[in-house]
């Protein structure tokens, strides 16, 4: 294992390093991929090498490498945006850039593994994440997940031509779980 941070029974997350430059490149500029990022703008080498540079000098951005620990592969990139320490919430965001590891569950434990640091370690109360209404199966895990619904952003994404809403979906510290690391 590559510098793990957090560690599951299939992956673990590590700090994201400038030699994740191409591999983030890479995965912002899929479109695919790149979608889940939230981003509508292609990036470069000099581009993302500015953004790893900066991330830890902002308190309120802490992101990680998804790994698989069987062969250590890169597969995704997690992160908790937006720390608000006064209200203890957070952002979630997930993105598996690697698309053969899409809905095998990596992206459910690595999930599973920044509740459990949000909650546990952070001290935060609620974490957060906005997703596409068009991408059911992750709707549907982050309702195993026991997160809940709790709006919609109405027309708030633009791609390919149409707008699509944005569902809002929280957990909460005292929200029941079942099965997640660290209980």
């Amino acid at each position: 294992m590559q510098n793990p941070f957090l560690i599951g029974e299939k992956t673990y997350l590590r700090p994201v390093e400038i030699d994740d430059i191409d591999t983030l490149v890479k995965w912002t500029n899929d479109a695919k991929a790149g979608s889940f990022l939230w981003t509508s703008f292609p990036t470069n080498h000099l581009r993302e090498k500015e953004f790893i540079e900066e991330l830890y000098t902002d308190k309120t951005f802490l992101p990680f490498v998804i790994m698989v620990k069987n062969g250590d592969v890169q597969i995704g990139i997690t992160a908790l945006r937006k720390i608000d320490q006064i209200n203890n919430q957070a952002e979630l965001a997930i993105s598996i850039g690697e698309k053969e590891y899409w809905e095998k569950g990596f992206g459910s434990e690595a999930t599973q593994l920044m509740i459990d640091y949000a909650f546990n370690t952070l001290n935060l109360h609620r974490l957060y994440l906005y997703l596409d209404e068009r991408a059911k199966h992750r709707l549907e895990a982050f309702e195993q997940l026991a997160f809940k619904k709790e709006g919609i952003l109405r027309k708030a994404k633009y791609e390919e031509g149409e707008y699509h809403d944005i569902v809002i979906m929280g957990l909460l510290r005292t929200d029941k779980r079942t099965g997640l690391v660290g209980e």
